[in-house]
């Protein structure tokens, strides 16, 4: 029997596919680049940390030039660990409206528990409308090279922070921003500690048999080999270091299904709340625990 929180997702699925209409998932393609090349490719500058403010960025990709961003959102110093957040998809996360979709500002912002230097990365094409979001969803390259930018973006950041400080460096992120969490650690493992919530290895997983696979285009579904081939990274994944991973996933979530993607984590120690996606991320204060809880173990 379905219970609220897989019935909760159901919906969200279901309203998102009338919103999205025929601008699905990879509609024009479901070919490209992996995200090794991607991820080898990709090109940033990253200005000297300072203190608070948000930095524009440009990339070179393998897509074409991309636009993504970064706001250091509270700044103490050197002498303090660095939690490195990446939002979730279709999130505003330097939008701190009341009604804004913010899990950054929701996690690390509202209360003041964490005695850390906080940054949150904005992927690109989250920074304009739903809209021209989608115009660039269609080829599955482009959503790739997204992704492998906020990865890049990341690296970037850490290498300049390495350059001044040697506190722990912390890099977490939820839903979207789970697998950037894990991708980073698959092809550079260059953070002290990882906190993935509600995302594993099988990202194609997500998008051709979860709920959430309404959003893929017909186009999309009937390729589901090669868009499991493409976006799945579960075989590298297998040899990062998971002593500094602290997973969270959601027992009922219907589109990073719980039993598909705690396999990306055997041995590891999941934390894990009775919740569905939706549910799970309007769970603020477990969220922030879960974060808080996993810094303290670098203090054991």
């Amino acid at each position: 029997m379905v219970n609220k929180h897989e019935r909760n997702d159901n919906i969200t699925a279901r309203i998102s596919k009338m919103v999205f209409r025929k601008n699905r998932f990879f509609r024009n393609n479901v070919n490209g680049p992996s995200f090794s090349e991607h991820i080898g490719a990709g090109r940033v500058n990253i200005p000297q940390i300072s203190g608070v403010g948000i930095h524009e960025l440009k990339l070179d990709t393998l897509a074409g030039p991309l636009e993504a961003a970064f706001e250091v959102a509270k700044w103490m110093g050197d002498d303090h660990p660095t939690v490195i957040f990446h939002h979730g998809n279709n999130e505003r996360p330097f939008d701190r409206s009341r009604w804004a979709k913010n899990t950054f500002n929701n996690i690390f912002l509202r209360g003041d528990e964490f005695d850390a230097n906080l940054i949150v990365v904005r992927a690109p094409f989250h920074d304009g409308s739903l809209r021209e979001y989608l115009e660039r969803i269609g080829q599955i390259s482009d959503f790739m090279a997204m992704i492998s930018a906020s990865v890049t973006v990341t690296e970037s950041i850490i290498k300049s922070i390495r350059q001044q400080s040697d506190r722990p460096i912390i890099v977490s992120g939820i839903s979207l921003g789970g697998w950037v969490t894990n991708l980073h650690h698959t092809f550079f493992g260059s953070a002290d500690l990882y906190v993935p919530m509600l995302a594993g290895a099988r990202l194609g997983h997500v998008f051709t048999s979860s709920a959430y696979s309404v959003l893929t285009s017909p186009e999309g579904m009937s390729d589901k080999e090669n868009i499991e081939s493409l976006l799945d990274f579960e075989q590298g994944y297998r040899d990062v270091d998971f002593s500094i991973t602290r997973p969270l996933l959601a027992l009922h979530d219907r589109f990073i299904v719980f039993d598909v993607q705690a396999e990306s984590y055997e041995g590891t120690d999941i934390k894990v709340i009775e919740r569905g996606h939706v549910t799970a991320t309007l769970d603020h204060m477990a969220l922030r625990k879960h974060v808080l809880d996993s810094i303290r173990t670098l203090h054991r």
